[in-house]
């Protein structure tokens, strides 16, 4: 393998980072029986992990969403936090090749909603210039590259990424340190849609990816202001779900 390739997409578990032996998998044997994907038992609105199937979680038997429906992959555990911690702050960016894959064979296989274009949660600009990029814009690139791939077995058709479909124009304080009844008001006019795609999205289904899923305000916020550019319906998938209410 040519060393900058391997440089910038090592051969590693993007869990615990031991090198993989296989260059056709993500993760390592140890992580693999030790993560959990939410594939039976999980809300039908959020996603979430239940004890019963077909079961709303509290939070949705309290409290009105403006998306559709969503999923997270896997349950967020130390083990997947040190992933997504890795994406967001270290510029480990080949993690988002690997889990942006896995998270469009997840939709294929498990979710398959119809949908016509995928935006990522934006950052703001200033947080953009200082990290360098948006773990969920990369997330998001990698997903649609793996889903228009492999969309044609699933007789789907291609989506289109939208990376600057929403915009976020307000600094907000980090959602990690507030409340649930806080986050949302953290959020009041944070984001708009993006002008230039408005008549494109119009009556069309859109998907909304991030990295991990908790109390649903920034995915709320979002899909309100898409609902308010006269966009179809709004799902959106994660690659972890929180226990966050």
């Amino acid at each position: 393998m040519n060393p900058i390739y391997r440089y910038i997409f090592p051969n590693k578990c993007m869990f615990c980072m031991e090198e993989l032996e296989e260059t056709t998998t993500d993760i390592c044997n140890v992580c693999y029986n030790k993560i959990k994907v939410i594939e039976e038992t999980f809300c039908r609105r959020c996603g979430k992990l239940r004890e019963l199937e077909d079961d709303l979680c509290l939070d949705c038997l309290t409290r009105g969403h403006e998306f559709e429906a969503g999923r997270g992959v896997f349950v967020y555990d130390d083990r997947v936090k040190k992933a997504l911690f890795g994406l967001k702050f270290y510029n480990q960016t080949w993690i988002a090749r690997k889990m942006g894959r896995i998270m469009a064979e997840y939709y294929l296989e498990h979710v398959g909603w119809e949908i016509d274009y995928v935006m990522p949660v934006p950052i703001h600009y200033f947080k953009y210039i200082t990290r360098g990029y948006n773990q969920a814009g990369v997330l998001a690139s990698y997903f649609v590259k793996a889903y228009n791939e492999q969309m044609v077995q699933y007789q789907g058709n291609p989506v289109r990424l939208l990376k600057k479909g929403l915009k976020r124009i307000k600094w907000t304080a980090p959602q990690k340190d507030l409340n649930p009844e806080t986050r949302y008001k953290n959020l009041e006019n944070a984001f708009i849609v993006n002008a230039k795609i408005m008549d494109e999205v119009k009556n069309c289904n859109v998907l909304i990816i991030d990295d991990i899923y908790t109390t649903g305000a920034t995915m709320d916020v979002c899909a309100r202001q898409l609902k308010t550019a006269q966009v179809g319906k709004v799902f959106f998938i994660t690659a972890a779900m929180g226990s966050g209410l």
